[in-house]
This record gives structure tokens, C-alpha cells and sequence, in this order.
């Protein structure tokens, strides 16, 4: 529920919302959220572990630019 705080949060200091009305639109705030999370589609952890590997996490597959350049400086193969 911190998700829809924050969404509603922001939402009022955007001025997209105006502090009354934040009553009336919680629920559909608290709705998207959990429906987020509820989906096969919506967020993923990046500490959760990938499906059909051994110990491979979803943090693992994210591109460290900076790793790469390193790597080719030192005469290492990237592909």
C-alpha cells in the first residue's frame, strides 16, 4: 500500500489532485496497485530468482555499461 500512498502523494504535489478529493480516488489508487502486483505482467523483484535457472536473479541480467567498458579496455571478448 506504500505504492498508492505515494502514487497519491505525488499525484497531490503535481497538482493533479487536490488534497479533498483524495478520499473519493483512494480506492481506485489502492486498486492499480494491487492489480500491479497481481498481474503476470506488472513489477518484478529484481531479487527474484529466474525460472529454469539455477542461481541466476533478474538483477543478474540488467547491462553494466561501465563493466562492459572495463572489460573490452582489458582485452576481454563482449558479445
Amino acid at each position: 500500500m506504500d505504492d498508492a500512498a505515494s502514487d497519491l502523494y505525488l499525484a497531490v504535489i503535481e497538482g493533479r489532485l487536490e488534497i479533498e478529493q483524495i478520499e473519493a480516488v483512494a480506492n481506485q489508487y489502492r486498486n492499480r496497485v494491487i492489480a500491479d502486483y497481481a498481474s503476470a505482467f506488472g513489477p518484478i523483484s529484481l531479487n527474484k530468482a529466474i525460472p529454469g535457472t539455477e542461481d541466476l536473479m533478474m538483477i543478474d541480467t540488467l547491462r553494466d555499461e561501465r563493466s562492459l567498458d572495463w572489460l573490452e579496455e582489458m582485452g576481454a571478448t563482449v558479445w
